[in-house]
């Protein structure tokens, strides 16, 4: 298992149920990630877009197993977007890092 986070959007949600394999997200994602984390903004707006595409409800009985459901914290999206790019070999500025994880920049919060 890794022990990375990560944070799923809607889009990638999407994706996944576009696949037609969430009974098989189940193992694949936990093997890949430590903790997966979905905003309940995130959530929500995924549920909402069940009325055009009624499998994305099969998706979210499968996630409840597998993932918290949590407001995003500034500082816990910076400090996983740090790791990453420290595991990645990329060196960052905190000035940087800090404009790349703005929520409130990106309209989020």
């Amino acid at each position: 298992m890794s022990s990375f986070s990560v944070i799923i959007d809607t889009q990638a949600l999407v994706y996944l149920t576009r696949l037609g394999q969430t009974h098989n997200i189940r193992t694949i994602l936990p093997n890949l990630f430590h903790e997966i984390l979905v905003p309940t903004e995130i959530q929500t707006e995924f549920i909402k877009g069940a009325n055009k595409e009624p499998e994305r409800l099969a998706l979210v009985d499968e996630i409840k197993d597998l993932h918290l459901v949590r407001p995003i914290k500034q500082a816990n999206f910076k400090h996983c977007y740090k790791e990453v790019c420290r595991h990645l070999g990329f060196k960052m500025a905190e000035k940087e890092a800090h404009a790349k994880t703005d929520l409130k920049a990106m309209g989020i919060i």
